[in-house]
């Protein structure tokens, strides 16, 4: 079974991911003048897409569950949510 410190490290990991989509989807609303600064921030958003993913998936190991729980993440914020508060732990 996982401490609390690796918990702790995977929802870094997916808040960081989080926060990268969310940036580079405001900055390609506000900032996006051309097709190719456009593709760059979409490519940000798959990047901060695959940062939440493997986050959720170090959580779900975390927790002492299979990883497929981590595929929660392509649900984004719900799915972060619903593994960190309703798939429960593993007992050791």
């Amino acid at each position: 079974m996982a401490t609390i410190q690796d918990k702790k490290a995977a929802l870094s990991i997916v808040g960081v991911g989080l926060a990268f989509e969310v940036v580079c989807f405001v900055a390609n609303a506000v900032l996006a003048p051309g097709p190719r600064l456009a593709q760059v921030f979409s490519l940000g958003i798959v990047a901060g897409v695959l940062f939440t993913l493997a986050g959720c998936i170090q959580l779900a190991r975390a927790k002492g569950q299979s990883w497929f729980f981590g595929l929660l993440g392509l649900l984004s914020v719900v799915g972060a949510g619903v593994l960190w508060f309703v798939v429960p732990d593993k007992k050791a």
